[in-house]
């Protein structure tokens, strides 16, 4: 079994002068960071994955490629068949799921870049797995 690890964002109110606007600040042998408001909004993503997909929550990977795009389709599937399906999109700026998107079963959102894209998912695969074992 594979078992990726990574260093757990430190919560800060502001972003160095030297990042870009991104979801995860990770600058080179620093330890990464997440605004608090941009923590919010990945807490209420995960809050809504879990009201409508009952734990155990299983989740699959899909590279994509959408035009030029770079994508992830992540298939979030819990048991009773109840699942949601979020499509993350490297495009060069940040955007969430709206809140139109939580009344259906498929998502958006869009990152900034492959390093966003990959600490998504891991962080997604921590939270969901950390909130079930409790």
């Amino acid at each position: 079994m594979l078992e990726l690890k990574y260093p757990i964002p430190l919560i800060t109110t502001t972003i160095s002068r030297q990042a870009a606007r991104v979801l995860f600040t990770l600058m080179p042998q620093g330890e990464p960071e997440i605004l608090a408001s941009d923590l919010t909004l990945l807490d209420r993503l995960c809050d809504e994955i879990r009201s409508r997909v009952n734990p155990p929550v299983k989740i699959t990977s899909h590279p994509q490629r959408v035009g030029s795009h770079s994508c992830l389709a992540l298939h979030f599937k819990g048991k009773l068949c109840s699942s949601i399906d979020l499509l993350i999109t490297v495009n060069s700026h940040l955007s969430w799921p709206t809140e139109d998107d939580y009344h259906h079963p498929r998502w958006y959102m869009t990152v900034v870049d492959a390093a966003d894209l990959l600490y998504l998912e891991l962080y997604l695969a921590h939270k969901l797995a950390a909130k079930h074992t409790k």
